[in-house]
């Protein structure tokens, strides 16, 4: 009886230890799978997180890209309204400019009506005697000689008249006919027939002294229109309607 307990207590015992080492041999076969279980899942984890970190750099990529182009966008609007804005400002100078020119148009067309008046007025005038610029000094002293023998009364010559205005000799010497102080021009008794000629330069005189200069802008046969030289003439002083005149320019003396 106790032999048969024996055996059955080896045999429990055996059965115990084979039951504990296959229990053993489950559990290291259960825990290298649930290893490479927990592997293949960091694995996983790992691409995921690599996945993750590169939608992040593509959405901050994305959000630099949207930033930049909010800001060209922006400064394509701004540069737009800077556009705008010039293109009105330039139209507002051109609409400004037409008008201006508009009206200097208008002054000019009544300039010139004044000056065809004043022009037609002094060819209905009865003329001013104008000596004729003197060219050769021997025949004009010849010509004096024999004036004053023959009149000592007689109106003085062509080179007294240049010598009493003190004007260089061979000077086209005339009168101021008329006068327009709106325009600022005269009118000359002298003209193409006397040598005179556009842009020619005369000073004026008034008993032999300088009043101011005058600049022949047009010529006709027996008269001639001339801008006042701005600010040659003094203050206080004017140009008056019988001044005298003589010209200036090397050019004309020489003639």
């Amino acid at each position: 009886m106790s032999k048969i307990l024996l055996y059955v207590a080896i045999l429990l015992t055996l059965l115990t230890a084979g039951l504990g080492y296959w229990n053993h041999s489950c559990y290291q076969i259960i825990l290298s799978e649930k290893k490479g279980a927990i592997q293949q899942q960091q694995q996983e984890i790992g691409k995921l997180n690599e996945e993750l970190n590169s939608l992040k750099e593509k959405m901050a990529s994305q959000v630099t890209t949207e930033e930049q182009n909010q800001k060209a966008i922006a400064e394509a609007q701004q540069a737009s309204t800077k556009a705008e804005s010039d293109l009105a400002e330039v139209q507002k100078q051109l609409t400004a400019k037409d008008a201006e020119l508009e009206q200097k148009n208008k002054e000019l067309s009544a300039k010139e009506a004044t000056i065809q008046s004043m022009m037609a007025a002094q060819k209905n005038a009865t003329p001013v005697s104008t000596p004729a610029p003197t060219t050769k000094k021997k025949s004009s002293k010849k010509n004096v000689t024999a004036s004053e023998k023959k009149d000592p009364g007689a109106p003085p010559s062509d080179a007294t008249n240049i010598e009493a205005l003190c004007a260089p000799p061979g000077a086209i010497v005339g009168k101021v006919a008329a006068i327009n102080s709106s325009w600022n021009f005269v009118v000359l008794n002298v003209g193409e027939n006397n040598g005179l000629t556009k842009g020619s330069e005369m000073a004026v005189t008034r008993n032999g002294q300088t009043i101011g200069k005058i600049k022949v802008t047009s010529v006709e046969p027996l008269t001639s229109i001339g801008d006042i030289v701005p600010n040659s003439v003094a203050s206080g002083s004017a140009i008056q309607v019988g001044d005298d005149v003589f010209s200036t320019s090397i050019e004309m003396i020489k003639k």
